[in-house]
């Protein structure tokens, strides 16, 4: 593989955000620009679109940046009034769901507070590695019970015969 697809391969995997590849002259940034939009566009076409490519200039050198495309939409403007991308809120955890729906569905305070309290008691929170345990606990019980009941069937054939 060239450097190129060698960066581009890395950054799409994530174990490098940017690449920058340096130049000699402005020439040369421009040749090495063509040849890494090249190189992206032999990836497919979901990982291409990820991909941006700029000329920068760092420390007085030319370079060719590769990078992922942000995803954010649109820009907002930040408390000194600079643009920056907008961050989408993280994932919300199942109680949040839960008390925005309610508040959705216009439950009261008391019921949502009520709600809440009772999310924070031991009987409502299970843990999944628990039930996983209690499923294979029951499966193998009952797998037990199947091979006993076979094991008694066949004592009981024999017995009769």
């Amino acid at each position: 593989m060239s450097t190129i697809t060698d960066v581009i391969d890395q950054i799409t995997t994530g174990q490098i955000e940017e690449g920058y590849i340096p130049c000699r002259d402005k020439s040369n940034q421009e040749s090495i620009r063509v040849m890494a939009f090249n190189a992206k566009n032999r990836f497919q076409k979901y990982i291409a679109e990820e991909i941006a490519i700029s000329k920068v200039k760092e420390n007085g050198v030319l370079m060719v940046k590769i990078y992922r495309k942000p995803n954010e939409g649109f820009m907002v403007k930040d408390e000194n009034g600079k643009l920056v991308p907008y961050k989408m809120p993280g994932k919300l955890t199942e109680l949040e769901r839960a008390v925005a729906f309610m508040k959705k569905e216009g439950k009261s305070e008391e019921e949502i507070a009520e709600t809440i309290k009772y999310w924070e008691t031991p009987e409502a929170k299970t843990d999944g590695e628990s039930l996983k345990k209690k499923k294979r606990t029951n499966l193998t019980v009952s797998r037990n019970s199947e091979k006993e009941e076979m094991q008694k069937l066949a004592k009981g054939e024999r017995e009769n015969e």
